[in-house]
């Protein structure tokens, strides 16, 4: 039974990963791909389903581990992901552990610590002509992420949470995949015990001065009332899709509006862009915003935008020129073009 069990886990981790690979050709061909081994049972399950796919057998896999140095049992966790690799003795697999080094900072240091760990990967990735990334993310994950950006009052970008593809960032040619989004939280565990895969426990997980365990808890008791960790990820699926439509439209609406577009300014015609339902106005405007701030580590936020574009859109009458993270906006042409235009910088 247990020989069963253990066939059918892993007939169904190996589906999942070749027909992620089917609905990204570009990865399927790329001859190099890297992993995100941290120690976890997520992360240890996909390296080891990686591995053994048929998709991967010609393919270098780069397993990446990233000692933090916040914590003492870290060294010994990578130790044995580096244990563990070397028995596996498959010439196509290596493993390497990259440290962050310097001082730690005081406050916020989860998410200070996830974007040098994601910044370090980027960099080695860079130094080996590898553009993917493979995270273990979970159907778990993806049901956290969308309360913790629900909590954040997120529009329906931002709870269409974790895409399964998506650039590292902008002018860095990586992408960060994760296959498993769909996959729960047990069944990694479960593949990892069917497949004697050692893995560590993240004590973090269970300390409750952390948002995502506090958010386990409030899991707990949405679970009772039937909205199931399933539910939450299969409603930011539903985003996600709606999201692309918009982004889609969006795109073809700023083309039939925009009637200059240089290396500081952007203009539209606002007589035909304000025929358009608000949501295509806003999503246009933002995309001419995000051309100046591409450079930005963060976009602006959400709801500044918002209160600009309200400002804008309903009273277009009375607006008056105003800036938005380094941007003017305003209206010229008695109140028939729409100009953004980059600020100039100061000396």
């Amino acid at each position: 039974m247990a020989l069963v069990i253990m066939m059918s886990v892993s007939h169904t981790f190996l589906n999942t990963l070749s027909s992620f690979f089917e609905k990204h050709a570009v990865l399927k061909n790329s001859q190099k791909l890297s992993v995100a081994v941290s120690g976890g049972s997520d992360s240890m399950a996909l390296a080891h389903a990686l591995i053994n796919s048929p998709e991967c057998k010609n393919k270098e896999i780069h397993i990446l581990s990233v000692d933090h140095g916040l914590r003492e049992e870290a060294a010994q966790e990578l130790q044995m992901v580096s244990k563990w690799v070397r028995d596996i003795g498959a010439g196509h697999v290596q493993h390497h552990i990259l440290k962050w080094e310097g001082e730690k900072p005081e406050s916020g240091v989860l998410e200070r610590a996830r974007e040098a760990r994601y910044d370090l990967m980027a960099s080695y990735c860079e130094t080996q002509n590898t553009n993917s990334i493979f995270l273990g993310h979970h159907q778990d994950d993806q049901a956290e992420t969308f309360l913790i950006r629900l909590c954040k009052g997120s529009g329906l970008d931002g709870l269409a949470a974790m895409a399964p593809v998506v650039a590292y960032r902008e002018g860095r040619d990586i992408s960060l995949c994760r296959p498993f989004l769909d996959v729960p939280k047990e069944d990694l565990v479960e593949y990892c015990k069917a497949h004697d895969i050692p893995f560590a426990h993240d004590p973090s997980n269970g300390d409750s001065s952390y948002l995502r365990p506090r958010l386990r808890e409030v899991r707990n008791i949405l679970e009772k009332e039937g909205l199931s960790t399933k539910r939450l990820a299969v409603t930011a699926g539903r985003m996600a899709r709606a999201r692309q439509a918009l982004e889609e439209i969006a795109v073809r609406v700023y083309e039939n509006c925009v009637m200059e577009c240089g290396e500081r300014i952007i203009t539209f015609d606002w007589e035909q862009l304000r025929h358009q339902p608000a949501e295509m106005g806003l999503r246009v405007v933002q995309m001419a915003l995000f051309q100046f701030g591409r450079e930005k580590p963060y976009p602006v936020r959400l709801e500044r935008l918002e209160d600009l574009f309200d400002s804008l859109w309903y009273n277009a009458a009375h607006f008056k020129p105003r800036t938005l993270g380094g941007v003017k906006i305003s209206l010229k042409k008695k109140r028939t073009i729409l100009c953004i235009e980059a600020e100039q910088a100061k000396d």
